[in-house]
């Protein structure tokens, strides 16, 4: 037989040793190899029958308990991946031309926006503490006003391509317009 407190707080430690561990890690291994989430699903898959033995009882606690924590860090994870597809979408329009009879100025107002993507960006990295920490709040803080910022962002780039397309002559004009903004 199992002790189900003891069994409990080893795998509470199991998680919060990994989150504490991964602050000495690079970010980008958590990213690629879902080593926690893989943890959590086996857990969810073994506590039905956690023994080798097929008599072996089920694990009865309640496994909420014992991943909030991690689970508030996965989400934590989630959120910078977002935050960094986000920063190398939005760094490619650096490079963005539009050619046409409004090319200059849809360019311009490109980079206009490119520009205050930049400083929206530096004014949210100015930050002091570790945005591992899952208990840190203020991290999702700036990052919901983050987001809402680059919610006003897509729709300026919307607004420019829908004025890109609608100067564009033919299909090969078109055509191009696509290749510079999505690829």
């Amino acid at each position: 037989m199992y002790n189900i407190l003891k069994i409990t707080i080893l795998i509470y430690n199991i998680s919060y040793n990994s989150i504490y561990s991964s602050g000495f890690l690079k970010y980008q291994k958590y990213f690629q190899s879902g080593v926690l989430e893989e943890f959590k699903r086996q857990f969810e898959l073994r506590k039905y029958m956690p023994g080798l033995k097929p008599e072996a009882p089920p694990w009865t606690f309640n496994s909420t308990a014992v991943f909030t924590r991690l689970d508030a860090f996965l989400k934590r994870l989630t959120d910078i991946e977002w935050l960094f597809d986000t920063v190398l979408e939005f760094s490619k329009l650096e490079k963005i031309e539009i050619g046409g009879i409004l090319g200059r100025s849809l360019s311009a107002r490109i980079i206009s926006v490119f520009k205050e993507f930049q400083q929206l960006f530096v004014s949210f990295t100015v930050r002091a503490s570790d945005v591992l920490e899952p208990d840190d709040e203020s991290f999702v803080i700036d990052c919901t006003k983050f987001a809402k910022s680059i919610t006003d962002l897509d729709s300026k780039l919307s607004a420019i391509l829908c004025q890109a397309f609608d100067d564009c002559g033919n299909l090969e004009s078109v055509f191009k317009v696509c290749i510079s903004f999505f690829f």
